[in-house]
């Protein structure tokens, strides 16, 4: 039983010190590629940007919506943002009741 109790205690410091190496690893790696993530997103919204303010000229034709330029493609997607869940008695109640519309509700109901 004693060994039993050992080998369990020297599995489970094993296991934490390469959790810790891990989390350590995955700490310096979000540091190293933070600044890249964040010129990525700032040369994207320019794009965007650009691409917004020049629809016309970029895609003349409403039926072709890709572009071929020398540095690469540009694809126009013309999907409307959405949200689809599951109407659920739940789900009506929550929402109601973090409005404060479903005590409203309810005493209209009522009277």
């Amino acid at each position: 039983m004693q060994q039993l109790g050992e080998f369990k205690r020297q599995r489970d410091r094993i296991t934490s010190e390469t959790d810790d190496q891990i989390s350590k690893l995955q700490n310096d790696l979000q540091e190293k590629i933070s600044p890249l993530d964040l010129k990525i997103q700032h040369i994207a919204a320019g794009i965007k940007h650009f691409v917004d303010h020049h629809k016309e000229d970029l895609f003349p034709d409403p039926e072709y919506k890709t572009c071929k330029l020398t540095t690469g493609i540009l694809k126009l997607r013309r999907i409307p943002a959405s949200v689809k869940t599951r109407a659920t008695q739940k789900l009506f109640d929550r929402i109601l009741s973090e409005n404060g519309l479903l005590k409203s509700l309810t005493v209209s109901f009522l009277d």
